[in-house]
């Protein structure tokens, strides 16, 4: 959005990081609605950042997982809201769950490319082999055009060797999926989110919010 791009951002998570992160709050409709059927442009939300509309989430969608698993094709009600975008937006991100559940199906049926944040930790490798598996899954299941758009390594503290260990196992599997930039484990990055900023508008000379400018510059230069 930063670099001129009209970019949504669909927060489909119940904890609504994402919306609290842009300093909105999920008063009224929500993406619980899109998924109910509700029009695209009646949910949609300026926000205060140039270029950059919202779609917030409530803590009530966690009940929509258990509705969803219900009904006929309750995996693409994402995909059909979403289709009424059109080419209105560069961008849609869709903010979803870590675990895969029905909103997180949801989400890997409707997108084109999936964006892998990896920290640099161990447990990390575990969770990255399980989120690649559930992305081979949907795609001969609900989505074919799915891919692994990129990984991003993120919360690397170049102090330790594990960060290391990881970065290098992570960039040798993955190749040129992985982002040039990595992410490294800062403090500003960690405080923004309670100021409802994200770090380029919080702090932007941090080392965190140069990184994600840069991340986001690879991104476009990608697509």
């Amino acid at each position: 959005a930063e670099a001129g791009e009209r970019t949504l951002v669909v927060d489909l998570d119940p904890q609504a990081n994402a919306t609290s992160g842009l300093g909105e709050r999920a008063n009224g409709s929500s993406s619980l609605d899109l998924l109910d059927g509700i029009k695209l442009e009646r949910l949609v939300r300026p926000t205060r950042f140039q270029n950059l509309e919202l779609v917030p989430s409530k803590p009530e969608l966690a009940s929509a997982a258990v509705e969803l698993s219900r009904r006929p094709d309750g995996e693409r009600y994402l995909a059909e809201g979403l289709a009424q975008a059109g080419e209105s937006y560069r961008f849609v991100f869709v903010d979803c769950p870590p675990s895969l559940g029905p909103l997180t199906v949801n989400a890997l049926a409707a997108a084109d490319r999936v964006l892998v944040p990896v920290q640099a930790e161990y447990y990390a490798l575990e969770g990255l082999a399980q989120l690649i598996g559930s992305v081979e899954l949907v795609r001969s299941r609900l989505n074919p055009r799915l891919a692994i758009g990129g990984v991003i390594l993120t919360m690397v503290d170049r102090r330790t060797r594990l960060a290391a260990d990881v970065s290098d196992e992570v960039r040798r599997h993955f190749g040129e999926l992985v982002f040039r930039t990595a992410v490294p484990r800062s403090v500003r990055v960690a405080e923004a989110p309670s100021h409802g900023l994200p770090v380029t508008a919080y702090d932007r000379s941090s080392a965190g919010a140069d990184a994600y400018w840069k991340v986001a510059m690879e991104l476009v230069g990608r697509s």
